[in-house]
């Protein structure tokens, strides 16, 4: 019996993978960027991630982050979701750190440094390295390194 359970449960889980590997297909890598963590983050906190040109998007960390702790974010944006009103990336999973999602609120041109404001870590910057649209879909990953 517990077999059989093991079994449709994989069997969901590769289901609804390849559904989400279906709907971020048009997902390109915009940028990366490394910092520090420069106080400490509670996994209970609410993180606010401030981005040029993207709406203020929120995250919370699936661990506690320390002063010092080296992290890493992934820019990802999705030109084919624009003016979509509704997240179909709706199901959040914990890789690493977090993940937030949210929209352009204005254009970002290829080549353009772009600024990531996180609460406790210093000001990133990254080279944007395709150009966005405004209402283009944006996933941050944040990741300890």
């Amino acid at each position: 019996m517990a077999a059989d359970y093991n079994k449709r449960q994989s069997d969901w889980a590769k289901k609804e993978q390849a559904r989400e590997d279906e709907e971020r297909k048009g997902e390109v890598k915009v940028g990366e960027a490394s910092g520090k963590a420069t106080g400490d983050i509670r996994k209970s906190d609410e993180v606010k991630i401030r981005i040029d040109d993207v709406e203020t998007l929120r995250f919370k960390p699936s661990f506690d982050l320390k002063k010092g702790d080296p992290i890493k974010i992934t820019v990802k944006a999705d030109s084919t979701m624009r003016g979509q009103e509704e997240q179909r990336w709706g199901r959040e999973r914990n890789v690493q750190a977090g993940e937030a999602l949210g929209k352009t609120t204005g254009d970002i041109r290829k080549s353009d440094e772009v600024k990531v404001r996180i609460d406790n870590v210093e000001t990133l910057r990254f080279k944007s390295s395709a150009d966005l649209k405004k209402g283009d879909s944006v996933r941050i990953i944040i990741e300890k390194v």
